[in-house]
């Protein structure tokens, strides 16, 4: 059985984040075929899709999320990895919350998903962490 770990941010592009959106979403897509390849030859394939983890990226250059999100411990992801292997599910979003219906209103209207990521304070808090990852450099915010 093939896992991968991608992200939320590969489900929507991420300002401030495109290249680990564009990689992220790359791998979505690439599991999303492999699965369908390999259908009936004995081999699972699937993906498990984390929002906020607590390690990593998040927990080091993450100064503040919007009221809204949470950070998951790492074992949560784990477990997903094991749902997924014993249920034989194609994707699981771990701490997703109200992820889905965003994507789902982007899919219809781009605009509008803009608007709500703004409202949210998506683009502010990704500009933040992109600017302390590049060690206090000026980014877009």
């Amino acid at each position: 059985h093939v896992v991968n770990i991608a992200s939320l941010s590969g489900k929507r592009g991420d300002p401030y984040n495109s290249l680990y959106s564009a990689s992220k979403a790359g791998l979505i897509a690439w599991t999303d075929a492999l699965r369908q390849e390999l259908r009936g030859m004995g081999v699972g394939v699937s993906l498990v899709s984390p929002g906020p983890v607590a390690a990593g990226m998040f927990l080091a250059h993450c100064e503040q999320l919007p009221p809204f999100v949470r950070m998951c411990p790492p074992s949560d992801v784990s477990k997903a990895v094991i749902k997924v292997i014993e249920a034989g599910r194609a994707e699981i979003l771990v701490n997703a919350g109200l992820a889905p219906v965003l994507y789902a209103i982007a899919q219809f209207s781009p605009s509008l998903a803009d608007a709500i990521y703004r409202w949210l304070g998506i683009p502010q808090m990704n500009a933040r962490t992109a600017r302390d990852m590049a060690g206090g450099a000026p980014v877009g915010d």
